[in-house]
């Protein structure tokens, strides 16, 4: 019976521990995406300005194909992250429930074992 309260416990710290990784996670997501909007739009910009003309169309494209290239895979590291991050919240609250579930079951036990 203890040991059910015992693995209880440390489920629930698990749950805890899970909660503030994919928070941190999460916050630096969201920092994340504001870089890519605001890159993509200073790209976006760029190409405007220097697509008025095929002489800096040209010259415009050796620069911007590069950061086009590292926002593409900021984008991908973004998606990465948000999948690890749905993972980390599911096992958070499975292993929350699990925990409490084990501790009322391991406290009833024991009610029944010493009326």
């Amino acid at each position: 019976m203890k040991g059910k309260i015992i693995l209880g416990c440390i489920l629930i710290c698990l749950s805890f521990g899970l909660g503030a990784g994919s928070n941190y996670i999460g916050n630096q997501i969201g920092l994340g995406k504001v870089k890519v909007e605001k890159a993509q739009k200073n790209v976006d910009l760029g190409n405007q300005i220097l697509s008025q003309n095929e002489y800096s169309k040209e010259i415009g494209g050796v620069f911007t194909d590069k950061v086009q290239k590292k926002i593409d895979q900021g984008n991908q590291d973004i998606k990465k992250y948000e999948m690890i991050y749905n993972y980390m919240r599911y096992s958070m609250w499975l292993s929350g429930a699990v925990g409490c579930f084990l501790i009322v079951i391991g406290i009833l036990n024991k009610k029944k074992k010493n009326p």
